[in-house]
This record gives C-alpha cells, structure tokens and sequence, in this order.
C-alpha cells in the first residue's frame, strides 16, 4: 500500500500544478511506482493507469507533466538494461520521505537509477520469514551529498565522488549490457582491445554522463576512426640553453656570459 499523507495538499508544488498534473502527481505515486518508487517511463501506459475514463487527458499533457515533475526534481528519468535492451525508468526522488512510515516494500524488478539505494522488507519466497535490507536506514540518494542533472543527457549525475563502488559497479555492468553494437565490432573489441569498453566508459563517468547511447557513441567513434592517444606533454632538456643576449637566458649561462664579456675586455685594455 503506498502512502500520501495531508501534507501534500500544503505543498507549494503540488499548489502550483493544474489539475490534471495533480491527478497525474498522485497517480504514479499510488498506482503506477512499485514498492521502491520505480517504474517504465511509458507514457501512454501512465496515462491508461490513471486516467482510463478521461479522454481528455491525453498522452501530450501527460508528457508535460512528466517534463514538469523531472524539472522541478520530484522524478528522475534514466536509462537501463540488460541483454541490449534500453529501458527507460522513472524513479520518485522523495519517495522515502513519501513512504516512511511504510512497514514492508518488496524489491523492485527495475534497476535502480545510479547512487540509489533500495529499503526492503518482506517474506523470502515459499516461507515466512522476513528479509530486510537496509530497513533500519534511509534509502534514496544518499551515497552523496548533492545531486544535480546532466544538461547533455538528462540523466542523474554526481557532483562528488562516490562513495558506494558496489552500486558504480553495477551501473558499469548495466551500461556495458545495453551498449548497441554489431556482432562484428563486438567481435573486434574483444579480440583486438578489450580494455577500450571501460576506457569509453570512463571518459563518460567523468563527464557526468550515464547513458549507454553515449558509450556506444565514443567506441564506434573509436573504432572507425582510430583511438586518438593523448601525446605526452615534451619535456624541456635541462642542458639546453639559450644564446647569449637572449631575454630567455638561462641564469647560470647568463652569469658564464657575463663574466666571459669582462674578461675579454680586460684583456683587450691589457693588449693596447
């Protein structure tokens, strides 16, 4: 059972939408997310979900309300798979502080979005026992402490470290799953560079950007064009120096110089 409290009708953002994205707002959180606030970012699904005897209301405003909540940071829209497949994924921001005085929450047949971390409590399968992970614990985004969204992809990214490599890992292996190539460049990755999947992967997380698509970008990229290494910066060779005169000088060839200038003029006062 999902929870909405009163305080929702006080809420200034829940007071500034129009009606239709109120239904819409209260909707994904009571009959669309699972129990961790998940769900297919499927648009006409959302909407025959919550408004099946409005026509009205269709998929475009429906859409826009989506477009609204993931700007104002309520939901956040992402990729994931496995297998090559893209699914996107919807995921409710607050949904914790929405759910807390919950009692069970069953694990999610969707991936988390990265940094997420799950609460769950409920009966192991063909028993009555209870499994709890992380229950006694906030759940949500809280391997860091700010969130912001990437402007290229849209897609949840980290303006810190993070502190959960177990959750990076599995975001890596999500991406690697959903990358779209060929047989034939998988083929040449794997035999001739299998290091260049997490090179490419890299070179994404340190842009902020977890979308498959984006791998996939760079190593076709890669593949048709080259790798291009970056060159290692030349080193000065510290035996070099510069001509005498020169406003570069290095100081002990100017001392040298110098002292070579006075004494030939010494000896040419001594030669007259």
């Amino acid at each position: 059972m999902k929870n909405i409290t009163a305080e929702i009708y006080l809420d200034s953002f829940f007071g500034a939408l129009s009606l239709a994205h109120r239904l819409l707002w209260i909707g994904i959180i009571t009959a669309v997310a699972d129990d961790q606030g998940r769900m297919e970012d499927n648009v006409a699904v959302i909407r025959s979900s919550i408004f099946p005897y409005d026509s009205e209301i269709d998929i475009k405003e429906v859409e826009q309300g989506l477009k609204l909540f993931a700007k104002r940071h309520r939901i956040d829209r992402y990729v994931a798979g496995t297998n090559g497949s893209g699914r996107r994924l919807m995921q409710i921001v607050n949904w914790w502080k929405y759910q807390r005085k919950a009692q069970w929450a069953n694990r999610s047949i969707y991936p988390p979005p990265r940094l997420w971390v799950d609460r769950i409590r409920t009966h192991d399968k063909g028993s009555q026992d209870i499994v709890t992970v992380n229950w006694e614990h906030l759940g949500g985004y809280v391997a860091t402490t700010k969130e912001y969204r990437s402007v290229t992809t849209g897609y949840v990214a980290s303006n810190e470290a993070a502190t959960n490599p177990i959750r990076e890992k599995e975001e890596d292996s999500l991406i690697k799953d959903s990358l779209s190539l060929s047989k034939a460049d998988r083929e040449f990755l794997d035999t001739k560079h299998p290091d260049w999947i997490n090179d490419a992967i890299d070179v994404a997380n340190s842009k902020g950007i977890h979308d498959p698509k984006y791998v996939t970008g760079i190593l076709k990229n890669w593949i048709a064009e080259g790798r291009k290494e970056h060159a290692k910066p030349k080193r000065r060779n510290p035996q070099r120096t510069n001509k005498p005169g020169s406003q570069k000088e290095n100081p002990s060839a100017a001392t040298r110089n110098a002292a070579a200038r006075i004494l030939a003029k010494q000896r040419s006062k001594s030669n007259v």
